[in-house]
Parts: structure tokens; C-alpha cells; sequence
């Protein structure tokens, strides 16, 4: 059986709207789904990538990643494809807003 033809295109990145994201983490879980889902990978396909067993990816899916770890976002999102960016917030410090 011969391999190739076409090459097959990029996707354009998916950039989560701003509304939408996930605030301190919260909803990961779901992105994590949507990504894959986006993606067009089964959970099977996932499961081989991250070298696990098919069920656990469904359990987790299931469990929406309940109290999933940063160390296992980025290896999912590692075998995704994906890149996740984050940004701060910072209040002003009491001391420059006549606080103590």
C-alpha cells in the first residue's frame, strides 16, 4: 500500500476567546476535550500518544480532569500539539494606593 498524496493542511491555530477562557484554570478540563475533539483525534489516538491505556483517557474525560495537575496539562497539551499561554493580573501594591 502506498503512503503520501496530498500533504494534508494546517490547521489554524484556535485561540480561545478572551470571555470564554478559563479563569485559574477553572474549565480546563473541558478545553482539554474541546481541543481534542477540534482536533478530530479520538481518544485512542490521545491515549497512544500520551502512552496509556485508552480507558484511562476516558475516565478523565469523563471526570472532566478533575484535579488534573499543571505537569499532565502540558503533557496533554504537548501531545496535542497545543500551546497554552497565560497572563497575570496584578493588583497595584497597597503602598502605592496609600495602603500599609
Amino acid at each position: 500500500m502506498k503512503k503520501g498524496g496530498p500533504p494534508v493542511p494546517a490547521k489554524a491555530p484556535c485561540l480561545v476567546p478572551v470571555e470564554s477562557a478559563p479563569s485559574n484554570l477553572a474549565g480546563i478540563g473541558q478545553r482539554l476535550i474541546g481541543i481534542r475533539i477540534y482536533l478530530g483525534l479520538s481518544q485512542r489516538e490521545l491515549a497512544q500518544r500520551l502512552e496509556v491505556h485508552e480507558s484511562q483517557v476516558s475516565r478523565d474525560e469523563k471526570n472532566e480532569y478533575h484535579g488534573i495537575t499543571v505537569e499532565r496539562v502540558e503533557e496533554i497539551l504537548t501531545a496535542l500539539g497545543a500551546n497554552m499561554t497565560s497572563s497575570f493580573e496584578i493588583p497595584t501594591p497597597k503602598a502605592a494606593v496609600g495602603g500599609e
